[in-house]
């Protein structure tokens, strides 16, 4: 049989290291956090209030390259004119930006 005053040290000691491994742990999740998920998530929110200020006249750019002027738009999709030639629908989250606005001004670029 062991001492039980030995197994008792032991345990705290073990104890002591759990808490000394944990700081890096949440040092790391904060810093993923910091760097990854959160800018992450205000691009998305960025991106989502974007799609939905969407309006007729504004000239866009699609994920494909494409690049039209919206002449309808709808609850999940929009209806773009090609050159006056030719009429496409595309779902909203295709739209990546908006080129110029129907407002006559140039859209911003967040880089």
């Amino acid at each position: 049989m062991s001492d039980p005053f030995a197994q008792a040290a032991f345990l705290l000691q073990a104890g002591g290291e759990l808490q000394s491994m944990l700081v890096p742990i949440a040092l790391m999740v904060a810093i993923f956090y910091f760097l990854l998920i959160r800018p992450q998530s205000k691009e998305r929110k960025a991106q989502a209030a974007m799609r939905s200020s969407l309006k007729k006249g504004d000239k866009i750019l699609t994920q494909g390259g494409v690049v039209a002027v919206i002449g309808q738009v709808k609850e999940t999709e929009v209806v773009l004119d090609l050159e006056n030639t030719a009429r496409m629908r595309v779902v909203r989250e295709a739209v990546v930006r908006v080129i110029e606005s129907k407002d006559g001004g140039e859209a911003k670029e967040d880089k």
